[in-house]
């Protein structure tokens, strides 16, 4: 049943015990850690320990063991977790370590990577007599549903990955102890962004959907995965590559309903025909043309840039249809005298719809200056109104009859049920890297 690996293993020659615990945290969610790669450098990846104040955990302890273990649900898709306090024994701290590094830590990883757990955290703490555990280990789900049916899936995958990988001969019942379980933890400082955001797609290598709702999609064809804006990955599309969302067949009534909202996301075009083509960012609507018109785009929304063969344009255009087979029910685009998309250069749109006008971003500043093609400021068209709720795609649209496709990156893909403000539509912009 377990799988045992020598001490004297040349991995861990010239290792401090603190410099075993190499890369004890998933880069998931992963706040305040501390490298020491530099201190051991025969490991492959960074060490993270946590090293929490006492203080703070004597607060973090009191809050669980006061807390109801029935913690109630306050709505379907608020975010769930499990808290584990578990204590080393024996002053088995290498064994421990390994144990959670090698088993928990890969659970945890290829979990969220399947939408099974939306984070994962193993911190470390210093013991103490009023505080008698040494590891704190999070599960963190993306809403109830997800929470309530984790056993099955989780053990599949356990029995996947096969034996439990031990450092020696010692069993875990051996080195570690539970000493009590928080389940149904629910998270009381979500902000209003996270529980508006009812769609995200961030990209980072797969079509997951990072909101609480899970409106997974499909990656057609094979972008590549490259460095993303906000520090994780993105998509680069190039030729036939896209992102397909079936919203006609899954649970999509929080995004079809929605008569107000906003849209996020980030771009980095290539070079593409002016004359006769367009960029396609975001798609939603139909999955065949309309035979009437030659834009296809005609039972829903898109976001696009340019607008070939008709009137050649290195805007970006932000295009509403309520009617089949006819004119844009709303359309603005970023003006061409001062709105032109640049090749090779990061973009942050926004576009916003109220109740009763409808506005848009650029790189965190209002476009102030967008022209209207259909409409005006005060129109207000979102997804209830559209026609057709089939596909949502991003890197794929159809123009003059034919299916295009975008060339370039895209990267951390978001919808809210609400307009943003300004400040948070800055907060949104100023999450770019640094670099």
């Amino acid at each position: 049943m377990y799988k045992n690996n020598s001490r004297d293993s040349c991995k861990f020659n010239g290792c401090s015990p603190l410099q075993l615990s190499c890369n004890l945290i998933g880069k998931y969610h992963a706040d305040g850690y501390y490298s020491y790669t530099h201190r051991c450098k025969t490991f492959e990846k960074s060490i993270v320990i946590f090293n929490i104040k006492t203080k703070i955990m004597r607060i973090l302890l009191l809050f669980f063991v006061l807390s109801s273990s029935s913690i109630c649900i306050g709505q379907e898709n608020e975010k769930v977790s499990i808290i584990r306090f578990i204590q080393i024994l024996n002053n088995n701290h290498e064994e421990a370590i390994y144990y959670y590094q090698n088993n928990w830590k890969v659970y945890g990883e290829i979990s969220v990577e399947r939408g099974l757990m939306e984070s994962f955290q193993i911190l470390e703490t210093p013991y103490s007599k009023e505080e008698p555990f040494h590891i704190i280990h999070i599960m963190t789900f993306k809403n109830k549903e997800i929470y309530d049916n984790r056993e099955k899936p989780f053990y599949a995958l356990k029995k996947e990955l096969g034996d439990v990988k031990l450092l020696n001969d010692k069993k875990p019942e051996e080195f570690r102890k539970v000493l009590f379980t928080k389940r149904r933890v629910k998270h009381l400082n979500e902000t209003n962004n996270e529980k508006s955001m009812v769609g995200h797609w961030s990209l980072d290598g797969n079509a997951m959907d990072n909101s609480s709702y899970g409106l997974n999609g499909e990656i057609i064809g094979n972008p590549k995965i490259v460095d993303g804006v906000l520090g994780g990955n993105a998509l680069e599309f190039n030729g036939k590559e896209f992102v397909e969302i079936d919203i006609q067949n899954q649970k999509s009534e929080h995004i079809k309903n929605l008569s107000s909202g906003s849209i996020s996301l980030w771009f980095k075009a290539s070079d593409w025909d002016v004359e006769n083509s367009i960029l396609p960012l975001l798609y939603y609507g139909g999955e065949e043309a309309c035979n009437k018109r030659k834009s296809g785009d005609n039972t829903g929304m898109v976001i696009q840039i340019g607008h070939g063969g008709m009137f050649p344009s290195k805007s970006l255009f932000f295009t509403h249809f309520d009617k089949a087979c006819a004119a844009p029910a709303l359309c603005f685009d970023t003006n061409n005298e001062t709105g032109n998309i640049e090749i090779g250069k990061w973009y942050h749109f926004v576009g916003i719809v109220g109740e009763n006008y409808n506005t848009g971003y650029l790189n965190g500043e209002e476009l102030i200056n967008r022209h209207y093609n259909f409409k005006s400021d005060s129109t207000s068209v979102f997804f209830d109104d559209y026609l057709s709720h089939e596909k949502l795609w991003i890197g794929k649209s159809i123009w003059m009859n034919e299916e295009v496709y975008f060339n370039g990156l895209i990267d951390d893909v978001r919808i809210y049920n609400k307009p943003l403000s300004f400040d948070e539509v800055r907060k949104l912009y100023n999450m770019k890297k640094l670099n």
